[in-house]
């Protein structure tokens, strides 16, 4: 029998991650509301929340080739509604994923279980070949409360990239190699290499 991830249908998935019910968690839904109200890519993309528990997390993008996790976050340091993304990707970091391969944004609860999926699934084998993580700053996350204006503000822009994401994919940028440099950079790093002069120098006749 054929998983139903695995069956002919969405090659992405969309998790929104949060309760609707506690003002900035429930960003993820209202990011899956705002998808749901544009065109479905074909359908190219299936939506689905999660209370952010790590094996539900896997079975959601068990399957797809790509899954995109929209969450919300607490930082007292950052502005309210300032949106944070996170991309990994299996073919150019196979088994390098680390401990961590996640930011876990202070006050937010889900980001430890974000951890703990990426890790249990990548030992199960059981991760997307493209993983990406959309997080916003959130400012109230008190039970019963709406959505933080600046928060709301963010729903509609995040939904409008996704779409224009998926609609004109981008390769995932390939990791540096330690201690690489770029080309047309000093060893250190600190500025342009000097070009060996080429020619007569100058003062001099030819």
């Amino acid at each position: 029998m054929i998983p139903v991830n695995r069956m002919p249908g969405p090659k992405t998935v969309v998790i929104g991650v949060g309760s609707g019910m506690r003002g900035d968690d429930g960003f993820g839904a209202a990011v899956l509301a705002a998808l749901d109200d544009l065109p479905r890519f074909g359908g190219r993309l299936r939506l689905v929340r999660c209370d952010g528990e790590s094996a539900r997390l896997i079975d959601l993008w068990d399957g797809f080739d790509h899954a995109i996790v929209v969450d919300a976050a607490h930082d007292p340091t950052a502005p309210p509604g300032r949106l944070y993304r996170r991309e990994l990707s299996l073919a150019h970091w196979p088994g390098r994923f680390g401990p961590t391969p996640a930011p876990e944004p202070v006050g937010n609860g889900h980001a430890a279980g974000f951890g703990t999926a990426i890790r249990l699934a990548e030992a199960l084998g059981r991760l997307p070949d493209h993983l990406t993580l959309y997080a916003v700053n959130g400012a109230d996350f008190t039970l019963g409360a709406p959505l933080s204006p600046a928060v709301a503000e963010a729903v509609p822009k995040l939904a409008a990239r996704i779409r224009r994401d998926l609609l004109n994919p981008r390769p995932a940028p390939m990791p540096e190699r330690p201690g690489a440099r770029t080309r047309g950079t000093a060893r250190d790093g600190t500025g342009p290499r000097s070009r060996p002069h080429c020619g007569r120098r100058p003062g001099t006749r030819p």
